[in-house]
């Protein structure tokens, strides 16, 4: 999955759970397990393109300026930014398949070769993480943050 997709289903559980008084620790043992099972879901990564620095660069940058803006102007909770950033994070792990060369560190379990990644042709990858953004977004709001 992208990485604004992560953020915005960490910030939309933050939301659920933090409204519902959950501690720190569960807040981030539910954002990093949603990112394991999103990135089971059959979606379409850009590390493998020939443009991945610019998709990784667009990526990047829309979850930092989601984050940004949900922590000064969107007055957002302190369990919607840190689950947003916790379920994010993760994807640092596969910064390195943008540098030439072929050696890959993966740290994170969903990012190794074995674990059951999914996988899905440009379009109809696209569309499922706009789905499951948009999904989240609803949340959000439902939520009130």
């Amino acid at each position: 999955m992208w990485v604004i997709t992560h953020m915005l289903t960490g910030m939309a559980i933050g939301a659920v759970l933090g409204g519902r008084g959950a501690p720190v620790w569960a807040v981030v043992a539910a954002a990093l397990l949603l990112h394991v099972v999103l990135d089971m879901v059959p979606h379409w990564d850009y590390v493998y393109t020939e443009r991945r620095a610019i998709w990784a660069l667009a990526d990047v940058g829309a979850a930092v300026a989601v984050l940004a803006w949900a922590a000064t102007l969107g007055d957002a909770s302190w369990a919607v930014l840190l689950a947003g950033a916790v379920s994010a994070l993760p994807d640092l792990d596969v910064l390195n398949a943008l540098w030439p060369g072929e050696r890959r560190i993966r740290l994170f379990p969903s990012h190794w070769s074995g674990f059951p990644h999914g996988s899905a042709a440009p379009l109809p990858g696209t569309i499922v993480q706009g789905a499951i953004a948009v999904l989240s977004v609803v949340v959000l709001v439902t939520a009130g943050w």
